[in-house]
């Protein structure tokens, strides 16, 4: 049996920074967790050398400042990570253009302008169906993006599919 899927679309950049924030999130947390503690030493800083009473008690944070600072530096973590991402997306927004993937029994080829890859299946860890997006994942942090929303039901059913028919586990969410 010859299964082959020809899909072409091009990645919006609110898909691409969607992704990028679950993808950090999910499996690539160290980036995530410097910058909150990054935000969290300076603040930590700011208080203890602020100069205007260097008594222990000042030096130290009360839960009021916890439960402030926490949250802010998760939400200044998290808009960093979009705010990067923007960055990437635009200095390499060709990269995301008018993508061609045909996938087959022998693996996925990805045509672009910029470049071309072909994998076998071998090369791919897992999938994630999320709501809106399917990610097929090469690594840990490196995933080929599938948005559902330019792709029809007959596409994404065909698609995951031939994920399960060429044995790549789905990850749980």
């Amino acid at each position: 049996m010859n299964e082959e899927l020809k899909l072409k679309f091009s990645i919006p950049e609110k898909i691409y920074l969607k992704a990028r924030v679950k993808l950090i999130l999910r499996t690539g947390t160290t980036q995530f967790a410097i910058v909150i503690l990054s935000i969290f030493s300076a603040y930590i800083g700011y208080k203890s050398f602020s100069g205007i009473n260097f008594s222990t008690q000042d030096k130290t944070m009360n839960g009021v400042e916890l439960i402030i600072i926490f949250p802010v530096a998760i939400i200044l973590g998290a808009y960093r990570v979009y705010g990067s991402g923007k960055q990437v997306y635009r200095e390499n927004k060709s990269k995301f253009q008018n993508l061609t993937f045909i996938i087959n029994q022998d693996g996925v080829e990805s045509i672009g302008e910029v470049s071309s890859t072909k994998l076998k299946w071998s090369n791919f860890k897992c999938f994630l169906n999320s709501k809106d997006i399917i990610f097929l994942f090469i690594s840990e942090k490196n995933a080929q993006l599938f948005p559902k929303e330019v792709l029809n039901e007959n596409e994404i059913e065909q698609l995951l599919e031939l994920f399960h028919k060429n044995n790549i586990l789905e990850m749980k969410k």
